[in-house]
C-alpha cells in the first residue's frame, strides 16, 4: 500500500536502501500530508512576516528540493525588510549565482512539476514571483531574470 508520512517523518528518515537514484524522494514528496505544527515553522526571531506565510521560503524550499539560490530568492521577494528594491537586486544576484554554478546541480532531485507549481502557488499570490521561482526551479534563468525585473519596475510605480 502507500506509505504516508508527516513531514516530520519525511525529514528524520533515512532509508535503508537507495531506491532508483532519486526516485524515492520524488515519489514520495506526492503522498506527504502537510505537517504545520513543527516549532521551527512556527518560530521567528525578529517580526511575523514569514510565520504568516502559507508556506515559508525554507520550507518551500525543503518540499521541492530546491537549491539554495532558489531560496534565497523566495526569501529576498517576500519578506517586508529594508527597501523592497534591494531585496529584488539581491534576488537577481541569486539568479545569476545559480546560472554559474548549474554545471554542479546535477544531485538536485527533481519533482513533478503540477506538484512544484501547486506549492509554489500556495507559497505566493504574485504571478511574476510565481514564474521567477518556476524559472529558477526549471534552470531558465534568463526568464526568471526578466520577471523579476518586472516585478522590479512595478515597485516603482
Amino acid at each position: 500500500g502507500e506509505v504516508v508520512l508527516t513531514w516530520t517523518e519525511f525529514f528524520l528518515i533515512k532509508p535503508k536502501k537507495t531506491i532508483a537514484k532519486g526516485k524515492w524522494c520524488g515519489k514520495m514528496a506526492t503522498h506527504f500530508k502537510e505537517e504545520r505544527i513543527m516549532s521551527a515553522l512556527n518560530n521567528q526571531v525578529s517580526g511575523d512576516h514569514y510565520t504568516t506565510m502559507k508556506l515559508q521560503p525554507m520550507e518551500l524550499a525543503y518540499i521541492l528540493g530546491a537549491t539554495p539560490a532558489f531560496t534565497k530568492v523566495a526569501k529576498y521577494t517576500t519578506r517586508k525588510k529594508d527597501d523592497m528594491l534591494q531585496q529584488v537586486d539581491k534576488a537577481l544576484h541569486c539568479v545569476e549565482f545559480e546560472q554559474q554554478f548549474y554545471v554542479q546541480r546535477g544531485f538536485y532531485v527533481k519533482l513533478d512539476m503540477n506538484f512544484v507549481v501547486d506549492k509554489i502557488e500556495e507559497f505566493t499570490d504574485n504571478t511574476d514571483l510565481q514564474n521567477t521561482l518556476i524559472f529558477m526551479y526549471t534552470g531558465k534563468y534568463e526568464a526568471a531574470t526578466e520577471c523579476l525585473n518586472k516585478f522590479k519596475k512595478s515597485l516603482n510605480k
